[in-house]
């Protein structure tokens, strides 16, 4: 989970997402990262019960990373919203950390 400790701006929460997609895309485009950065979709919902960006196997759709952009006000909603979401590998287990072990990147540093 990646801390954005700014106001509870739907433009700001936005600017994460669209920095930390583009930032990672230089990455995948090489084969640096196996799987391709897609920005969340429902845009102008406050709430969005999807993940802002998943990381996916391009070949077969599925996703492997699920990345939740959230704020100071907004951590315990955004928790329980991660909950709801199947998990892959690593027992199922949601990370309130930057770092990705999968990755081996910090996607703080990426903003």
């Amino acid at each position: 989970m990646i801390q954005d400790d700014g106001s509870n701006a739907p433009l700001i929460h936005q600017h994460t997402i669209a920095r930390l997609t583009a930032k990672l895309y230089p990455y995948f485009e090489p084969g640096m990262i196996p799987f391709e950065p897609i920005p969340e979709m429902m845009v102008g919902e406050y709430n969005s019960p999807t993940p802002d960006v998943i990381l996916s196997d391009y070949t077969t759709g599925q996703a492997h990373i699920s990345i939740e952009v959230t704020q100071t006000k907004g951590v315990k909603a955004d928790l329980r919203k991660i909950i709801n979401w199947p998990c892959f590998g690593d027992g199922g287990l949601s990370i309130e950390s930057s770092f990705s072990e999968r990755l081996q990147l910090d996607l703080n540093a990426l903003l």
